[in-house]
């Protein structure tokens, strides 16, 4: 039944692989530079900002804890960017090239509709895979190091980037469809979504700060959730629905494409 999911699963595990082992390394090397300083002792966290200016990262309102430094320098660039661009750099090489080979694709007992379903699926085993695995990594770190997170802030961390990470792909997989090659597809998809953060950055604290909620990244704030406990459960309903939307019309465009 999900036989083209699991094939492109296979297909992607060393890949999945790859990232998994990259970002898990990402996260132990941050708090290997925390730990090495030796202030995670300090209740106030102030010393920990030397450490937060050297790799270009910093708390919020102020706070520079070891919350607000795994925030900035893990999440807010690893998962909102780093993987943001990832995923829609791969959902842009989903569809690119098969619709330049669209009989090869009619031939097989299968609708383009469910061609499109499971391979977006086998990205989405992907997101699930590397957020399980760093969640596990990055609450382990923080207990060797001595400065335990709270295990359901960090849950939440990853849960609510499903959302977000699948919007990314909804993105790719827009351009997939509508690009000739697979390698257009890819790197339009990922421009748009570096373009989306760094929009976001730019309008922050601006007048024009509004327009930031036209931007994935405005719903998706792992620094409110580490250091604030916010939780906007309906930012993530709202990211969600808009993956929803997007990943629909990609479908639909695809199944357009068909030869009559």
């Amino acid at each position: 039944m999900f036989e083209i999911a699991k094939h492109r699963v296979r297909q992607r595990r060393l890949e999945t692989i790859a990232v998994t082992a990259g970002f898990a390394g990402l996260a132990l090397a941050l708090l290997a530079v925390v730990a090495d300083t030796g202030v995670l002792g300090d209740p106030t966290g102030t010393a920990i900002q030397p450490v937060s200016a050297t790799i270009g990262t910093t708390g919020e309102a102020g706070s520079e804890t070891i919350d607000a430094f795994l925030a900035s320098g893990l999440y807010q660039f690893g998962w909102v960017l780093g993987l943001g661009i990832y995923f829609a750099y791969s959902a842009g090489s989903l569809l690119a090239d098969d619709v330049d080979r669209v009989d090869v694709l009619l031939s097989a007992p299968v609708s383009r509709s469910t061609v499109v379903r499971q391979r977006f699926l086998a990205l989405l085993v992907t997101m699930l895979v590397v957020n399980a695995a760093v969640c596990v990594v990055v609450y382990l770190g923080t207990i060797a190091v001595g400065s335990p997170i709270g295990p359901m802030d960090l849950l939440a961390v990853h849960a609510f980037s499903i959302p977000y990470l699948l919007v990314c792909a909804s993105i790719g997989l827009l351009f997939s469809v509508g690009a000739s090659t697979s390698s257009r597809g890819s790197v339009a998809s990922a421009a748009v979504v570096l373009g989306l953060f760094l929009f976001a950055r730019r309008v922050d604290g601006t007048p024009y700060e509004w327009l930031s909620a036209l931007t994935p990244a405005h719903y998706y704030d792992p620094t409110a959730i580490l250091v604030t406990n916010a939780y906007a459960a309906t930012d993530g309903l709202f990211l969600l629905a808009a993956a929803v939307v997007l990943s629909s019309v990609g479908r639909l465009w695809f199944r357009s494409t068909d030869i009559r």
